[in-house]
């Protein structure tokens, strides 16, 4: 069952319905964030709090050996309103920088119908820590009228991947 826990109304986050100003054009931080499950203490609220310092973690066992087979383990951010994204970001753990973190994983942006309008694979580079972010642009233009950012984990280096930060953006 999904786990949703909508962001709180303190002065660092912000709820949907509060007239969210998007800090540096990020739309995912007004946004509410939902997870298919998530480690205790890791839930989905952590993935669009505006902190790289905190993460959202799959429960343990989630992926054996790192793969998601059969398994859908999402993060779905759905915005205050219906927003154009040309841009997605996301950003590896930084809490337990040298394991856990999300290799492959599909974004995709839905619609107000909850349709997949646009979806692409990423795979996070590897190297000095903190690894593992992305800055992928939407081809070939940016997507209107996205309501909910969907990560997909496909693989990761645990059983329990997860990530900082999901962030969108016009450009």
């Amino acid at each position: 069952s999904d786990v949703s826990v909508p962001v709180d109304s303190g002065s660092d986050a912000a709820t949907p319905d509060s007239g969210c100003t998007p800090p540096a054009g990020n739309f995912a931080f007004c946004g509410t964030a939902s997870a298919t499950n998530a480690y205790s203490s890791y839930g989905p609220e952590r993935a669009n709090d505006g902190d790289l310092n905190t993460s959202w973690f799959a429960e343990s066992n989630t992926c054996p050996a790192g793969t998601c087979p059969g398994v859908t383990i999402k993060v779905d951010v759905v915005l205050d309103t219906a927003r154009s994204i040309g841009r997605i970001k996301l950003f590896g753990n930084r809490e337990y920088e040298s394991s856990y973190d999300t290799l492959t994983a599909r974004i995709q942006l839905l619609n107000a119908a909850n349709s997949v309008v646009y979806t692409t694979d990423v795979t996070t580079p590897r190297g000095t820590e903190p690894n593992g972010d992305v800055n992928h642009v939407v081809s070939p233009s940016a997507v209107s009228g996205v309501k909910t950012i969907r990560v997909i984990v496909l693989t990761g280096e645990s059983a329990g991947p997860g990530f900082a930060e999901v962030e969108a953006y016009a450009n």
